[in-house]
């Protein structure tokens, strides 16, 4: 039997009460669509696990805050299929540098009710899309390229193949929710609408106009989301400098790094962010994270003293911490 998504939710940092019943109820309820379609983008459950987490660890910060609760599923969505082509991304690359091998697709291709065949076929396809960027991966996943029926907005996705009869014009993911007249990009932005809201961050709402953590972090997740990863530097920077003292600005710093290191291949602006990430709040819910990470980005931008000693730093903290085969295998440990 294939090992099942776990579907276990973290705590995320420092919520609200009305944070966490907001996000309970959208785990609930949603987390298993998620999960799907994590699983069936990147084919491999543990990814798909770790994924589900780093949605529900965004959505706990937003789900308060959007107007329209008829967006939630449309939001989640977005953000899973963002995640996942970052995943497929460091993924090609780790492949590229020798890190990772072939993978045994038996496990995914055993899920559902499929005969031999049909297992055998869908893993076949998951090694073949394994060689794909991960822009043409994600078209063939959400079905828009006929192997795999469409993902749906209301009705997960099936785990086999699709037959010839099921591959007509995909939905993909729904719209975005149309912009009520007059609304600001605040406003757009909590609704799930990052496109509309973009535009106006884009003409009015600069970095050297925001002064607030919430304003900066907003506008930071508004351009990333609508795939302009490079933009949103200037705000987790002034986020992340400017609010030293604020619980949130070890978390503009993290997300600085994961930008840098995903989006921009800029692994030796990510371990400074990282550091950063970790110098704010050395105890905080991030430390441990933040140093794997560092010890992983240290490793890509070709500083490998660093890389060991960071790793070392890492086990001697956290002897058993869940990052630590990632971590001896970029520090060069047994």
């Amino acid at each position: 039997m294939p090992a099942p998504i776990s579907l276990r939710l973290l705590p995320t940092v420092a919520p609200s009460a009305a944070s966490n019943s907001a996000l309970d109820r959208a785990f609930r309820e949603h987390a298993p669509k998620v999960a799907t379609v994590a699983l069936r983008i990147l084919g491999r459950a543990d990814e798909a696990d770790d994924l589900v987490q780093d949605v529900f660890m965004k959505a706990g910060k937003w789900l308060p805050r959007l107007d329209e609760l008829a967006a939630v599923r449309a939001w989640l969505l977005k953000v899973a299929v963002r995640l996942a082509w970052r995943r497929l991304r460091m993924r090609r690359w780790r492949v590229a540098l020798g890190l990772e091998g072939s993978y045994d697709y038996s496990e995914i291709a055993g899920r559902g009710q499929l005969s031999p065949e049909d297992a055998a076929f869908l893993a076949e396809v998951y090694r073949i899309m394994d060689r794909m960027p991960a822009g043409e991966r994600l078209a063939w996943s959400l079905g828009e390229r006929g192997i795999f029926p469409p993902v749906d907005a209301q009705s997960g996705p099936p785990a086999g193949p699709a037959s010839p009869s099921e591959t007509e014009k995909p939905t993909a993911l729904p719209p975005p929710v149309p912009a009520r007249s007059g609304a600001d990009w605040r406003t757009l932005a909590r609704r799930g609408d990052f496109t509309s809201a973009y535009r106006v961050v884009h003409d009015k709402a600069r970095p050297a106009a925001l002064t607030e953590m919430d304003d900066l972090l907003l506008a930071a997740d508004v351009v990333r989301g609508v795939g302009h990863a490079a933009e949103a530097v200037p705000f987790l920077e002034k986020a992340s400098a400017l609010h030293n003292s604020d619980s949130k600005s070890a978390v503009a710093a993290f997300t600085l790094g994961r930008v840098r290191q995903t989006d921009l291949d800029d692994p030796a602006g990510a371990a400074a962010a990282f550091a950063r990430a970790r110098a704010i709040a050395p105890g905080g819910p991030l430390a441990e994270d933040a140093l794997a990470r560092e010890v992983e980005s240290s490793f890509q931008s070709g500083d490998k003293i660093r890389a060991r000693a960071l790793a070392e730093e890492y086990i001697k903290t956290w002897p058993s911490g869940t990052r630590l085969r990632a971590v001896r295998h970029f520090g060069g440990l047994p």
